[in-house]
């Protein structure tokens, strides 16, 4: 009687022992689930096992395969197709990672703030040597330095707007004259009302030669120290310096 081989994947196609079993041994019948290599030799395998898997994987992680009788899947061998496993992190590993990123803002900061006071340094600095270009084109146009009335002299708000009346035509925007630190400190004339001019125009006659005449006489002085190094002043040359350069004779 012939016996079929039984317990590997349904695609292995039946034999029969008589064929495979030709040194002796006697046919056996293999039971649902069993390994027949646990009773056949290494020599005696049938032909169409091609290797020993020594964790064999069940049939069902296979595409397009079941199970065979009596064989139940190892669900920790299981692969489900279309998923993608994902680890979490402890807690532990999430207090080390805010930690690293706190040290990284702590030492951020001043970096920061010192690119921050450059910047606006730079933005303060380009502003004077825009109003010196400006004061340059009205000397050029005019012949002298913009001869203030006495009338609005007494009042600062008069003040700042003939001055910037006066000079917008030659380029200087009202834009140009605040200073972007002393903007964000909202300083107020006496009255309360916000400044609209951070950078003082020197006063001179209406001879040609006089804005021209000493190089080391300033044409606009920052009102206030918000830079670092005094207020900022721009000579006849177009050079900026701060106060404190200027006094040890820099």
């Amino acid at each position: 009687m012939e016996k079929i081989l039984v317990g590997r994947p349904s695609t292995i196609p039946p034999l029969k022992l008589s064929r495979r079993l030709s040194v002796g041994v006697s046919p056996k019948v293999v039971k649902s689930g069993e390994d027949p290599s646990e009773w056949l030799g290494e020599r005696m395998r049938p032909a169409c096992v091609v290797r020993r898997l020594a964790e064999p994987i069940s049939p069902a992680s296979r595409r397009g395969t079941t199970p065979g009788p009596g064989v139940i899947p190892d669900s920790n061998r299981v692969r489900i197709l279309g998923k993608r496993s994902f680890s979490a992190m402890s807690l532990l590993q999430i207090l080390v990672v805010m930690a690293i990123v706190g040290m990284l803002a702590v030492l951020a900061i001043p970096a920061y703030q010192e690119f921050t006071r450059r910047a606006a340094k730079a933005v303060c600095i380009n502003n004077l040597k825009q109003l010196h270009l400006a004061f340059s084109s009205y000397l050029q146009d005019v012949g002298y330095w913009p001869q203030m009335p006495e009338s609005v002299s007494g009042n600062e708000k008069s003040y700042e707007e003939w001055w910037i009346k006066t000079m917008e035509p030659y380029g200087a925007t009202p834009k140009l004259w605040i200073c972007p630190v002393l903007k964000n400190g909202q300083i107020k004339d006496e009255a309360g009302n916000p400044i609209l001019m951070h950078y003082i125009p020197t006063q001179f006659d209406a001879n040609r030669i006089s804005p021209t005449r000493w190089p080391g006489q300033p044409w606009l002085i920052e009102r206030g120290d918000a830079h670092g190094g005094g207020s900022l002043i721009i000579f006849p040359d177009g050079s900026v310096k701060g106060l404190t350069e200027v006094l040890q004779g820099g």
